[in-house]
């Protein structure tokens, strides 16, 4: 039987292929770029209280291999090569389900 691990990372690549933008991630506090690929995703799902109800907000979301970068940090930059845009990471970023992902909530800011 093969290793889910290895049946997951092989499908990871597969979607970073197909889907993935090139990017490179610096933290906070400067120092060198690291290469790597990153998925655009967003997130209808974040519930936020508003007096009193409640509204749907949207959140935008980055995917990053943690095999590329080991640690994203809140207040890091990715850096899209194709277009330029800097993206901030906003919140603590997250282990996706499979152990194999991050996953960065980011705001586009101004270069």
């Amino acid at each position: 039987m093969a290793d889910p691990n290895a049946r997951r990372g092989r499908l990871l690549e597969v979607l970073y292929r197909t889907f993935g933008v090139g990017a490179e991630w610096t933290a906070a506090g400067g120092g060198s770029a690291v290469p790597c690929t990153v998925r655009p995703a967003v997130d209808d799902d974040q519930l936020v209280g508003l007096g009193r109800g409640d509204i749907i907000a949207q959140r935008n979301l980055l995917k990053v291999r943690v095999s590329e970068v080991a640690a994203p940090a809140v207040n890091g930059i990715f850096a899209l090569t194709d277009d330029a845009r800097l993206f901030k990471v906003m919140g603590t970023p997250r282990r996706a389900h499979s152990g194999l992902e991050w996953v960065c909530e980011v705001k586009e800011v101004a270069p």
